[in-house]
């Protein structure tokens, strides 16, 4: 977050740039934590334990909300055209 706050100090391609990055970073989670899920519901454990558990469903909500933060930034880039950049 630090660096997004630095943002209009670049160029708007970089900024898109580095969205784009860390959307696919992010997405790529997601996925990831979705498909250890999907298999924990496909077979599950005799024993469930609660902790690991809950931590895949809040990183699961975690990803899905970064990529929704990303794609809004990007559109929010692409159509700001009274937003201030270096260029």
């Amino acid at each position: 977050m630090v660096k997004v706050l630095c943002f209009d100090l670049l160029p708007r391609e970089r900024v898109i740039e580095h969205f784009q990055r860390i959307r696919e970073r992010h997405a790529a989670k997601l996925v990831y934590y979705e498909e250890l899920l999907q298999l924990h519901r496909e077979n599950p454990p005799k024993e469930m334990r609660l902790g690991p558990l809950l931590s895949l469903h809040r990183g699961i909500l975690a990803a899905r909300t970064y990529v929704q933060w990303c794609d809004e930034a990007l559109l929010l880039v692409a159509k700001g055209d009274h937003i201030r950049y270096i260029t």
